[in-house]
């Protein structure tokens, strides 16, 4: 007779119960986002702490002296407490499945600071890849010196197949955070002879990456020589005695090899950038958005892997042989 008094009469008391199993299922859903669950399982955890608060008040209610004061109540108060019930169930669903960036955003960092303080193993090797695959498909910004953390106990772990591609989905993760960083390319010209102004550059294209072979050419503002881009194979000088070049070089799309060039004032955007460990010379590179193809053979490879880790733009010279 409690149960029917408390669902039927005692509407203060069902108030009461719905605000709390609302407060409780909020809580819940949010605790498991923070700590990595995926959405259903956040659903899942949210209604089943409703349905416990729900059952537990209901069971331990205790029907008032004023009983009979009560049954006085004309029973359309009911309908209206049915309208409470399925908007507090209503709320805590959208509120549950909702990814909001900040809260998904903590749970990929406190993963993430678990996996840069534990040994390297290749459980942690395939976590990390997961995880920043994910968070580049949820456009979710991890704080780059955590990035840096991971991405360098990864190369540091050696050269085996899964740390090294663990390594690589944080060098491509950080090039990913690139974006807000990069130099506005929103002015920026195809590349020609503009007003006169000829600036010639070696192409070191990468045609064996199985990406599709769409690079695209841009080229910023005109500056005087010594703050053009460069972009040449090493050892050679190709503009010598032009007064006036370009302060930047956009590269767009497709595949680049990086072996024996020369770059200083290069964006490269959305490419596949490769490199085999050959002698390179870097000057203020940005990296945006792109997939890297590096061997971990040799020691430049990973000295370059951790310098696009470490900053945006880059600057990374081969040491002498």
């Amino acid at each position: 007779m409690n149960i029917d008094f408390y669902l039927t009469h005692d509407h203060s008391a069902r108030k009461r119960t719905a605000f709390l199993s609302v407060v409780s299922g909020v809580a819940v859903g949010a605790l498991a986002q923070f700590v990595g669950a995926s959405s259903p399982v956040s659903v899942t955890a949210c209604l089943l702490s409703i349905g416990l608060v729900e059952v537990v008040s209901a069971v331990r209610y205790q029907e008032p002296e004023q009983r009979k004061a009560a049954r006085g109540i004309v029973l359309f108060r009911e309908r209206r407490q049915l309208l409470y019930a399925v908007v507090s169930a209503s709320t805590v669903l959208v509120l549950s499945i909702l990814r909001i960036p900040r809260l998904v955003g903590s749970a990929f960092e406190y993963k993430l600071s678990k996996v840069s303080r534990a040994p390297v193993d290749s459980q942690d090797a395939q976590e990390v890849k997961q995880l920043f695959t994910r968070a580049k498909a949820a456009d979710i910004k991890v704080p780059t010196t955590l990035v840096e953390n991971v991405g360098m106990k990864f190369i540091k772990a050696g050269a085996s197949d899964s740390t090294w591609e663990a390594a690589l989905a944080c060098v491509d993760y950080r090039s990913f955070l690139n974006a807000t960083s990069a130099p506005s390319v929103e002015h920026f010209q195809p590349m020609g002879r503009e007003n006169g102004v000829q600036w010639n550059y070696d192409v070191s294209l990468e045609t064996e990456l199985g990406v599709p072979f769409k690079l695209q050419f841009k080229v910023g503002p005109h500056v005087p020589a010594p703050q053009a881009f460069v972009l040449e194979k090493l050892g050679r000088h190709l503009n010598v005695g032009r007064p006036i070049g370009f302060a930047f070089l956009l590269i767009q799309g497709g595949g680049f090899r990086l072996d024996g060039l020369r770059l200083r004032h290069i964006i490269f955007a959305n490419t596949t950038i490769a490199y085999g460990g050959s002698s390179v010379e870097l000057q203020d590179v940005y990296f945006v958005n792109c997939t890297f193809k590096i061997s971990p053979t040799v020691s430049s490879a990973r000295d370059l892997a951790a310098a696009i880790l470490r900053a945006n733009p880059v600057a990374y010279t081969t040491p002498p042989a």
